[in-house]
C-alpha cells in the first residue's frame, strides 16, 4: 500500500512538473483513466506548431476524434471522465465561442472556449469552472485541468501556447505571485495595464476595410507581416503602392523597412533580458532598452513599462511607440513633474523574462511601474491585492476618433496614441500627478497575514510611524554624500575646480581615482597628485576606483577614446554597476562630472549618467568646465603642452604642485637622454 501511495505521489509530481507538450499528453493518457480531464482552447489553440503528427498523438493519448491540425483558431472543448469522452465540440465559426455546461455525479462544470474572433470580456482565453468555482482562467492555446471529483481535489492545470513555431508552456496566472510581492515595495506604485482588445466587433460588422484585410491575411498566414518584412523587394512594392494603411506612419522607405527590426538581446545573470545596441531609421536601443524619444534632461520621477510586443512597439518607429507619445504628453501637460518614460518591452510572450525584467527595474521612491500581462496568461484578479488596474480593454470599440489603429494585432501610430491617451487619463484620474516624490503609496491590508508583535492594526500604525521617521532622517539628518570619478592624467586646475564646486553642494565628497593603468601617467603617480592637490580640503575622501568603476571590465571604450570619437558608445554597464552596487555601499546620492565640450566619448558617458543615475535615486550634476585665456582646461591639452615643452603656457592649466611634478619628471627624462 505504501508503495502504491508513493507511486501515486510520484506520478502527480511528474504531471505537475512536466512542461513538454508531448510528454504531458503521454501522462494524461494515464491520468484520464482515474481523473476527470477538461480541455478548452483559447484563441489560437491549434496554432502553427500543432502539426498533423502532433494532432494524431493528441487523439491517440486522449481518445478524441476531432483533428485540430486543420482547425486553426477555432473554439474547442473536451471533457473526459475516467477515460470516457463525455463531450467533444469544435466550433466551425471563429467568432462563436463554446460554453459547455453539464454534470458529473454530484458536481457541475462549465467550460468556455473563445475563438479568434470572439468578442468577450475574458481576453484571448478560456475558463474552466467546477461547482461555480473558477479553477482555470487561461489564455491562448490548449488549457488543461485535471481534477479528482471524488476528493474535490485539483490535480493540475497547464496551458500550452501553440501559436508560435515552438510550443510554449505557461502556468496558470504565472505572474500573480510576482506582482503581489512587487506591489508591496514601499514608495513604488505598481499598476497592471490591460491593453485594448483587438478587433472588437460582432460578426465583423464594425470592422474597417483595413481591419478586415488584416484578419484575412492572418487566417491564411499567422505571421504574414513578419514574412513581409523579410522580403525587401515585396516591401518596396507595398511602399510604392501604399498598399497598407500603416505605410503612412513613416516618412521614408527606410523607416518603414526598419520598423520590422527586432534587435538581438542577451540574458543577464539575474534572468532579466536586455537588447544589444541597435541603430536604425526606426528602431534604436540604448542601455539595453528601446529608446523613448523626448525625455527631459532633468528627471524627477520615472514611469516604467514592462511587457510583450505591444509594449516594445513592434512595427512602429521610436517616435510612435505609446511610451514616446506618453512622454510628449507629460512634457506638455505636467512639465513641472519632469517625468521620464522607459520602455522595457520585448516581443513575444515570456512571463519568466518579463517578471525578471520587472524585478530588475532601477526604481526609486515616487516611481510608477506598469506591467502589461500578455493575454495568453489569462487575467489575474489584481484588484484583490489593491494593485491599480488600468483597463483599456474596451477603448478600441468603434466608433472612435483615432482612425486605423492596427498594423496586424499590434498597434499602429494611431493605436499607440490611443493607448498613451488612456494611460495619461488613468494617471490623471487617480491623482498620480498630485503625488509628491516620497509620498507613501497606500497599503492594502492582507486579511490573511500573520499578526506581528503588536497585532495587525498596530503593526500597520508602527509601519507608517517608521516611514515618517525615515522621512525625517532623509530630510534633516542624513548626510548628503557626493562622488566624482577622475582619471587625472595629470591633475589640472580644472580637477581642483570640479572638486571645490562639488564640495559646496554636499556634506562629504568621495573622489574615485581611475585605477586602471592604461594612461600616460601611472596610477601611483596620478593618485599621489590627487592626494597632494586636495590635502587641504576637509570632507573629501580619496580612494582607488577598483575594478568596477571606469575599468576595462565595465567601460573599456574609455581607454580607447581617440579611435572612438565618431562612434556611439554604450556606457550603461559601468553606470549601472556604480548605481546598483557601489553607490549604495557608501550611501552616495549625487554624482558630479565636468561638462565635456571636446571629448565625444566622455560627453556620451555624461549623457548616459544623466539618464540612468536618476532611475536609481542618484542625482547627476554636470559642472561647467573651467576656462582660462587659452580656452577650456583639459588634461589632454596639458599632455600636449608637456610634449611640446611649452612650460610657460602650462602654468595656466595646472596647479603649482602638478607643475613642479611635471618639471621634475621632464628634467629627469631630459637628463637620461644626454
Amino acid at each position: 500500500m505504501d508503495g502504491a501511495v508513493n507511486s501515486y505521489d510520484l506520478f502527480i509530481r511528474k504531471l505537475k512538473k512536466e512542461k513538454d507538450f508531448e510528454r504531458y499528453l503521454n501522462l494524461l493518457k494515464v491520468a484520464k483513466e482515474t481523473f476527470v480531464v477538461f480541455i478548452a482552447v483559447g484563441d489560437t489553440g491549434a496554432g502553427v506548431s500543432f502539426t498533423p503528427d502532433l494532432s494524431h498523438h493528441f487523439m491517440r493519448c486522449l481518445g478524441t476524434s476531432v483533428n485540430m491540425a486543420d482547425k486553426f483558431r477555432r473554439p474547442y472543448v473536451v471533457v473526459l471522465d475516467k477515460g470516457t469522452v463525455l463531450q467533444e465540440i469544435c466550433s466551425e465559426e471563429l467568432d462563436k465561442p463554446i460554453v459547455l455546461r453539464g454534470n458529473i455525479g454530484r458536481h457541475t462544470f462549465e467550460v468556455y472556449s473563445a475563438g479568434f474572433g470572439c468578442n468577450t470580456g475574458f481576453g484571448m482565453g478560456a475558463y474552466l469552472q467546477i461547482d461555480g468555482a473558477n479553477y482555470l482562467h487561461g489564455g491562448r492555446g490548449f488549457n488543461f485541468l485535471v481534477f479528482d471529483l471524488e476528493g474535490d481535489y485539483l490535480i493540475d492545470t497547464k496551458t500550452f501556447d501553440t501559436f508560435d513555431n515552438c510550443i510554449c508552456h505557461s502556468e496558470l496566472n504565472p505572474v500573480d505571485n510576482a506582482l503581489r510581492q512587487y506591489s508591496e515595495i514601499g514608495g513604488v506604485t505598481l499598476c497592471v495595464l490591460r491593453m485594448p482588445r483587438r478587433f472588437i466587433s460582432k460578426h465583423n460588422i464594425d470592422l474597417s476595410l483595413h481591419e478586415k484585410f488584416i484578419r484575412l491575411q492572418e487566417r491564411e498566414n499567422p505571421k504574414w507581416l513578419d514574412a513581409l518584412g523579410a522580403d525587401t523587394q515585396l516591401l518596396k512594392e507595398v511602399w510604392k503602392e501604399k498598399a497598407f494603411h500603416f505605410c503612412g506612419d513613416f516618412d521614408s522607405f527606410d523607416e518603414f523597412k526598419d520598423s520590422f527590426i527586432v534587435p538581438n538581446s542577451y540574458l543577464n545573470l539575474d534572468g532579466s533580458r536586455r537588447f544589444e545596441e541597435c541603430e536604425s531609421a526606426s528602431v534604436n536601443t540604448r542601455n539595453g532598452i528601446r529608446v523613448t524619444t523626448n525625455q527631459p534632461k532633468e528627471i524627477q520621477r520615472s514611469i516604467f513599462f514592462v511587457g510583450p510586443s505591444t509594449v516594445f512597439g513592434q512595427y512602429v518607429s521610436d517616435f510612435n511607440t505609446f511610451e514616446s507619445f506618453l512622454q510628449r504628453k507629460l512634457n506638455e501637460l505636467v512639465p513641472d513633474k519632469q517625468f521620464a518614460v522607459w520602455n522595457y518591452g520585448f516581443p513575444g510572450p515570456d512571463y519568466v523574462r518579463d517578471v525578471a525584467n520587472l524585478k530588475s527595474l532601477p526604481c526609486k521612491q515616487g516611481d510608477i511601474v506598469f506591467f502589461v500581462a500578455h493575454p495568453c496568461w489569462g487575467l489575474p484578479n489584481y484588484g484583490v491585492w489593491g494593485i491599480p488596474y488600468c483597463d483599456l480593454y474596451l477603448k478600441s470599440i468603434r466608433p472612435h476618433d483615432y482612425g486605423e489603429i492596427y498594423t496586424d494585432g499590434h498597434f499602429s501610430k494611431n493605436g499607440n496614441r490611443m493607448v498613451s491617451d488612456g494611460i495619461f487619463d488613468f494617471l490623471d484620474r487617480n491623482n498620480f500627478f498630485g503625488k509628491n516624490i516620497g509620498e507613501e503609496v497606500p497599503i492594502v491590508n492582507d486579511k490573511n497575514k500573520h499578526c506581528g508583535l503588536l497585532g495587525v492594526e498596530s503593526d500597520d500604525l508602527i509601519y507608517f510611524y517608521k516611514k515618517k521617521l525615515k522621512i525625517i532622517y532623509d530630510e534633516y539628518l542624513r548626510p548628503k554624500i557626493g562622488s566624482v570619478v577622475m582619471n587625472c592624467n595629470p591633475f589640472t586646475k580644472g580637477h581642483r575646480y570640479l572638486v571645490e564646486t562639488a564640495l559646496k553642494q554636499c556634506d562629504y565628497l568621495i573622489v574615485f581615482v581611475v585605477e586602471e593603468d592604461k594612461s600616460e601617467f601611472s596610477f601611483v603617480d596620478r593618485f599621489k597628485m590627487v592626494e597632494d592637490n586636495l590635502a587641504d580640503l576637509d570632507r573629501v575622501l580619496i580612494m582607488p576606483s577598483g575594478e568596477f568603476v571606469i575599468s576595462t571590465k565595465t567601460f573599456s571604450e574609455y581607454f580607447n577614446k581617440e579611435k572612438l570619437q565618431n562612434k556611439i558608445i554604450d556606457a550603461s554597464k559601468d553606470i549601472i554597476v556604480f548605481a546598483k552596487e557601489i553607490a549604495p555601499c557608501l550611501d552616495i546620492t549625487v554624482r558630479f562630472a565636468g561638462e565635456e565640450p571636446l571629448d565625444n566619448v566622455t560627453r556620451q558617458y555624461n549623457d548616459d549618467m544623466r539618464k540612468i543615475l536618476p532611475q536609481y535615486g542618484i542625482q547627476f550634476i554636470e559642472i561647467p568646465r573651467l576656462n582660462n585665456d587659452v580656452g577650456v582646461i583639459s588634461a589632454s591639452k596639458v599632455r600636449e603642452l608637456v610634449h611640446k615643452q611649452k612650460f610657460e603656457v602650462l602654468e595656466g592649466f595646472v596647479t603649482d604642485l602638478t607643475f613642479k611634478y611635471l618639471i621634475n619628471r621632464f628634467k629627469k627624462v631630459e637628463t637620461s637622454m644626454i
